[in-house]
């Protein structure tokens, strides 16, 4: 009974946010899907020259809000902090002491969610549905998590399909999924008519782990201030990035 009062309470959040945003066009038919989606949180990367906040205007601001004090997106968004802990615990350190360093270092800028390693994420609303893609800002082997919810026929509609695995899963309303988002192509197959189908997705941007691992500079910026053994080093490192992200990747 709690669980379903849970996700009934997620569905109706993201339904009334879905209903007072303010979203452009491009929110509601981007490269992912036709949805309304709408992110926040800290990123760098696309175009910024250092860590920032997801811009966004006053309105939605207050609307975002709503959701980010909602006590059950808190518990969703430990929830899939607690999940990557466990699979994934060198990586849940290494999002853990980025983001908490690159916060700490920068009052601006804002955590969505206290006792979550992920730095953002996306609201995707009413009818989720993605289309074949990969998230390439995302760390290659950081992983995301998503979680699924609302009234939908998870075994007709819905289905996570991992292209390059050759998979077609089913993901029932109240899952979580940790997902290499940016390595593997990914997918969601449509839900019926009369559906409705959110999602919540947690990320961290590459680009923010270059920031915390150049020490609070860009690649660009390191480059241009480096020694040449220092230049040496960080570019063999970026070489055998790989292996470091398997080495992180184990469980144990």
């Amino acid at each position: 009974m709690g669980a379903a009062l849970e996700l009934n309470g997620l569905n109706q959040l993201f339904i009334s946010a879905h209903q007072e945003f303010n979203l452009p066009a491009k929110y509601q038919n981007g490269r992912h899907g036709k949805y309304a989606s709408f992110g926040g949180g800290v990123s760098f990367g696309n175009g910024r020259t250092e860590p920032g906040n997801f811009a966004m205007s006053s309105h939605n601001t207050a609307v975002f809000r709503k959701v980010l004090d909602n006590p059950e997106m808190h518990k969703l968004a430990r929830y899939c902090d607690r999940l990557l802990l466990a699979y994934f615990p060198k990586v849940h350190a290494l999002l853990t002491n980025a983001l908490d360093k690159i916060t700490n270092a920068d009052d601006e800028l804002q955590r969505i969610f206290p006792g979550c390693c992920y730095a953002a994420f996306h609201m995707n609303m009413d009818k989720a549905s993605t289309k074949p893609h990969n998230d390439f800002l995302n760390g290659f082997f950081t992983g995301c998590a998503v979680g699924a919810f609302g009234p939908y026929n998870y075994t007709r509609g819905g289905h996570l399909i991992l292209w390059d695995l050759g998979l077609v899963l089913e993901f029932p309303p109240g899952c979580v999924i940790i997902l290499p988002s940016a390595l593997i192509t990914h997918s969601n197959i449509p839900i019926g008519p009369g559906e409705r189908r959110h999602s919540a997705a947690f990320f961290t941007a590459a680009g923010l782990l270059c920031w915390y691992h150049n020490g609070y500079m860009s690649d660009k910026e390191f480059m241009a201030r480096a020694s040449a053994q220092q230049l040496a080093g960080w570019r063999l490192y970026k070489k055998n990035m790989w292996k470091v992200g398997l080495e992180m990747m184990r469980g144990d």
